[in-house]
């Protein structure tokens, strides 16, 4: 049985090997990883952007700057045309001595909130409100958690098109037909379609996590990043 088995699961490999489309979408794997890797960090550390007029007083841009990044425009069209724009970004004005906030409109409801409140902090110098924090216990973020699950569901995604790649190219060949009447039973030939599925899905999977989150964030038996136990308030 086991000889029957083994000699199913070279064939697969070799034809594995030869196949393009397979190649290509490991080697988009260990790709979407190395993305992940080099990009989530900015995504999750990513804070409040505002967009100023050049008309704007230098101080309050040096008080804006210590609450976030700040881009300045020069005139009203410029710091209108930035808002609009597909991200969260507020944009500040100055006329008749007062401050505007320029909104799209569809921005998260912290992004409309915090805008005119960090304006109100550097132009008044003091505390709008007392804000409070308590750690949840979580290490990751939902947005490293939510890659890491996707990335994995790809590679498995992988891994089952290899079996699907197999059984085109067996029933092209007419491969099938001289198995069917070999000695090799239905359960060896489960056994070897499933051999070759489990261990490209497994070590793709591992691979792109370890790429993903480093060898020390990876739970080698869930393939998934640990969360630290909850704390309390700190």
């Amino acid at each position: 049985m086991l000889s029957r088995v083994l000699a199913l699961l070279g064939k697969d490999w070799v034809y594995t090997r030869r196949e393009n489309l397979l190649v290509y979408m490991i080697g988009l794997s260990i790709v979407i990883a190395v993305l992940l890797r080099l990009f989530l960090p900015a995504a999750e550390q990513a804070g409040l952007t505002f967009a100023v007029d050049s008309s704007v007083p230098a101080e309050a841009v040096a008080g804006l700057r210590e609450l976030g990044e700040v881009e300045v425009y020069d005139g009203r069209d410029a710091l209108v045309e930035r808002v609009l724009r597909f991200d969260d970004v507020a944009g500040i004005y100055f006329e008749s001595g007062q401050y505007v906030v320029v909104l799209e409109g569809n921005e998260a409801e912290y992004i409309q909130e915090l805008s005119s409140l960090s304006l109100d902090y550097v132009v008044q110098g003091k505390d709008l409100v007392n804000i409070g924090y308590r750690s949840s216990g979580v290490a990751a973020t939902p947005i490293r958690g939510l890659a890491g699950a996707l990335l994995v569901f790809f590679c498995i995604l992988v891994g089952s098109i290899t079996l699907g790649l197999n059984l085109v190219n067996e029933r092209e060949t007419k491969t099938i037909a001289a198995l069917a009447v070999s000695p090799l039973s239905t359960v060896e030939y489960i056994i070897g379609k499933s051999i070759l599925v489990l261990v490209v899905s497994l070590s793709l999977s591992l691979l792109c996590t370890l790429i993903f989150l480093g060898p020390a964030g990876v739970n080698y038996l869930h393939l998934q990043r640990p969360c630290c136990p909850r704390s309390g308030s700190r």
